[in-house]
């Protein structure tokens, strides 16, 4: 068997070394090869990049592009990757040993599965043991509300499910994987767990995270997506929520105008919950 790791980057000279090392350990039955597109990086990823893959050419190949965003540099993955399976790799996060063979045994363990199978390990670490698994008993329901975040590194898939899914949705600047995973989901596909341990570490920064494309996000997804909002319940919570999530990616980059909007669109979707939440704020500034 074959893998393809697939790593999107874009300035990633900080962390793309831990995530090339991560991948380069692996502890995998078969073979795999690395593949790294580079969304027209501005910092020195270029050259780290080009550094591994002369050092480590019979598994590392790197592909540079003009910027297109991490949809368009996902698709060109999906098309340049040569492992009859794909799994994915953010430059900013690790994996643990044994991520592959967990992942590609879970797949083996259900080869009787409808055509569209997917495997995702039950366990990430961030600062704590996250579950996955707890939420593949209704996984719509989980994506669509950000409960199942839809990190594709924690998933393996055969290359003929992204071909029967279709391509990343290259007008989405953020949630492009989750719009992926919805997809997979409705066209009948089956999410099977892997492992009982984490298999990769996720590191999580607000740091120029942009609140314009997690609303942009958010808006795109209630109206793709309305009758399974609908169907699957708590919408309004949900809003809530993700409203006063956003309106901290504003408070982050000092966007106060709009940091205060979301807090309202907050409170308008669920006044029991964040109606407290307000006045400790008002309190505060007193």
């Amino acid at each position: 068997m074959n893998i393809t790791i697939a790593i999107p980057a874009y300035n990633s000279a900080a962390t793309i070394e831990r995530a090339l090392d991560s991948a380069l350990s692996q502890i995998f039955s078969g073979h795999y090869e690395i593949l790294i597109v580079d969304d027209g990086s501005e910092d020195v990823t270029p050259a780290i990049c080009l550094d591994y893959e002369f050092r480590f050419p019979e598994v590392i190949r790197y592909i540079r592009t003009d910027r297109a965003g991490v949809a368009a540099a996902r698709n060109r993955l999906v098309s340049e990757a040569r492992g009859e399976f794909i799994t994915w790799l953010d430059a900013d996060d690790e994996y643990f040993p044994y991520k592959l063979q967990t992942n590609f045994d879970a797949l083996r363990a259900n080869e009787g599965s409808p055509d569209l199978t997917m495997s995702m390990v039950s366990y990430y670490a961030n600062n704590d043991r996250v579950h996955i698994g707890e939420y593949l008993n209704d996984p719509l329901k989980h994506v669509l509300h950000g409960e199942l975040r839809a990190y594709l590194w924690s998933t393996m898939a055969h290359r003929e499910v992204y071909a029967a899914v279709g391509k990343f949705d290259t007008m989405l600047s953020r949630g492009e994987d989750a719009d992926f995973l919805i997809r997979f989901i409705l066209a009948g596909g089956k999410i099977v767990p892997a492992g009982a341990t984490p298999q990769m570490r996720y590191f999580f920064t607000l740091k120029g995270r942009s609140g314009e494309h997690a609303e942009e996000m958010l808006i795109t997804f209630q109206q793709r997506y309305a009758s399974h909002y609908e169907t699957v319940g708590d919408r309004q919570k949900y809003l809530a929520r993700r409203y006063w999530q956003i309106a901290d990616y504003y408070r982050r980059n000092e966007q106060w105008d709009d940091m205060w909007r979301c807090r309202g669109l907050a409170v308008k979707h669920d006044w029991d919950e964040f109606f407290p939440k307000s006045l400790k704020l008002l309190s505060e500034m007193r």
